[in-house]
């Protein structure tokens, strides 16, 4: 479907007085969702979750995914100061995990 329908889905959200959350995958798509729709929540997505069902065990380390995620919560921050900052995927597998990203970046939950 495109990503711009998820942009057009949010303004419209908006336009509807909804609390809207954007979710972003790469550097690019963060940019057009907050300049284009700047959500009350955003997610980032920071690859694919390790564990779980398929027990995937590759991917990056919670380092890495603490660093690559802060870089977009940057991006979204300095666009939208108030927005809220909630991250996904890589190596965010347990309770523990999502303890360490919320002490060492700017993520919410």
């Amino acid at each position: 479907l495109g990503y711009q329908r998820e942009i057009d889905m949010l303004n419209l959200a908006h336009e509807l007085d909804m609390l809207t959350i954007g979710y972003a995958f790469n550097r690019k798509d963060t940019e057009e969702l907050m300049h284009q729709a700047a959500p009350d929540i955003f997610i980032f997505h920071a690859g694919i979750t390790r564990g779980g069902s398929t027990g995937y065990q590759g991917g990056l380390s919670l380092q890495e995914t603490a660093e690559r995620s802060q870089t977009h919560f940057e991006i979204a921050k300095r666009i939208c100061p108030e927005i809220i900052l909630l991250a996904h995927g890589a190596a965010l597998a347990n309770p523990e995990d999502a303890e360490y990203l919320i002490d060492n970046t700017g993520c919410h939950g």
